[in-house]
């Protein structure tokens, strides 16, 4: 996928300042700006479903300092990744996660009990207060990691964990105290669980149907209307 700024279908060279390259091991991030959304948009379908995020909501999160979205030039002029994430209140999560009050309830039991959802004691970190306040919804800050994709080509060379070791750093500078994710299971497999274990993230509990109410994503699994779960992941930042 090639990295230019604008459309050459319509003939817009347009350069836009950004407000320089982050560092990932050995590669350079850009934080999306407008000439590249449309490339930006190509590569989301690419690795997550045609229209989760379509050119519109790009372009509405570009100056929302809550959102950060960062493409992963590639030395060949390509684009070779994206990362996604946002920090946002435990309402939001709870909301996005479509997990049941029943279900938040006893995560937040578990979590402050010092036991993990499977009744187990948790024995690396002791207990997790910061995700128990997540659902039991108060004020503390959630770097919620949306998104992480890797072109086709570029893929099996760690790019992912890299990206997501960015995400957590990140989010960690910006002031959340905890991150959460909501990892895609793909017939029943989770492309993420090995990168999200390996960056300390700990597994939490499955979530339904997250992206059913979304009537615009073509899922590649489901061929149209989602109806794939996901898993929930989570780690500590504080």
């Amino acid at each position: 996928m090639e990295f230019y700024p604008g459309s050459k279908e319509n003939g817009t060279d347009k350069e836009e300042t950004d407000a320089g390259p982050e560092r990932c091991g050995g590669w350079e991030l850009r934080r999306l700006t407008a000439p590249y959304v449309r490339q930006a948009k190509a590569l989301c379908d690419q690795c997550v479903g045609v229209n989760l995020y379509t050119q519109e909501y790009l372009e509405s999160i570009l100056d929302d300092p809550r959102h950060f979205f960062y493409l992963l030039p590639a030395k060949d002029g390509g684009i070779a990744g994206y990362a996604y994430f946002i920090r946002m209140s435990p309402e939001e999560f709870t909301h996005l996660s479509r997990l049941p009050e029943e279900e938040i309830s006893r995560l937040c039991t578990v979590l402050k009990e010092d036991a993990d959802p499977k009744g187990e004691e948790i024995r690396a970190g002791g207990a997790d207060p910061e995700m128990a306040a997540v659902f039991a919804k108060e004020g503390l800050t959630v770097g919620n990691i949306r998104s992480i994709g890797v072109e086709k080509s570029y893929r099996g060379r760690g790019l992912s964990e890299r990206l997501l070791r960015f995400c957590l750093s990140q989010l960690s500078a910006h002031g959340a105290e905890v991150a959460a994710a909501l990892c895609w299971k793909a017939n029943g497999s989770v492309p993420m669980k090995k990168a999200m274990l390996s960056c300390g993230m700990r597994y939490l509990t499955d979530a339904h149907r997250v992206w059913y109410d979304n009537r615009e994503l073509i899922c590649p699994i489901c061929r149209g209307r989602c109806e794939c779960d996901a898993e929930v992941y989570y780690k500590r930042l504080t």
